[in-house]
């Protein structure tokens, strides 16, 4: 078990899942920060947090499924961008993301509390926060798709950007928070 190093991957991973930068080449999306990298740093951090998510298998292996699939939609964006994903897969992937992300920074605020971390409110903050950011983009998104070409989609795609910088700054505060309190645990 080495907690700092754990905190640490999942630090990083919470800023290639949620903030999400993009070029376009010749028709295709290249995602220069892949959601499947994310996911991967969070199994990897799975052994490293030892007892405070042991007794949470599943803490495994939905990132590794997550993996899996987000590492096929990213080649499908780079090399198939006419082949389309339904809006109600998407949506799912983004729920079971914004839950599992919820379960992990509970597991992460009990850290912060063992550590008698001041960063523990704050980790409680971003775990709400996170979590309604996640849901309403997932809501917007589906929406989004469902009136596509419809006058009240400019509205649901302004609602959605303004939302997606808000969801970029949270995902920034989070990860700070947390090679914050990855450096408590190389100081305690």
């Amino acid at each position: 078990m080495n907690l700092k190093k754990g905190l640490s991957n999942i630090a990083i991973g919470f800023l290639f899942i949620l903030v999400s930068i993009n070029i376009t080449l010749n028709g295709a999306k290249l995602e220069l920060t892949p959601d499947f990298i994310g996911w991967i740093l969070f199994y990897l951090a799975f052994d490293q947090l030892g007892d405070y998510i042991s007794d949470r298998p599943y803490m495994k292996w939905v990132p590794l499924a997550m993996a899996f699939m987000t590492g096929f939609t990213w080649v499908r964006d780079l090399f198939l961008p006419e082949l389309l994903i339904s809006p109600i897969v998407i949506s799912i992937l983004s729920v079971i993301s914004a839950v599992y992300m919820f379960v992990l920074l509970g597991v992460l605020k009990t850290i912060a509390e063992d550590l008698n971390s001041p960063r523990a409110g704050t980790i409680g903050t971003l775990r709400v926060l996170n979590f309604g950011i996640s849901i309403a983009l997932a809501v917007l998104a589906y929406a989004i798709a469902v009136t596509y070409g419809s006058r009240i989609s400019n509205i649901l795609a302004l609602l959605f950007t303004a939302l997606g910088v808000v969801a970029i700054i949270a995902a920034i505060v989070t990860a700070v928070v947390l090679f914050k309190l990855s450096g408590e645990v190389q100081n305690s």
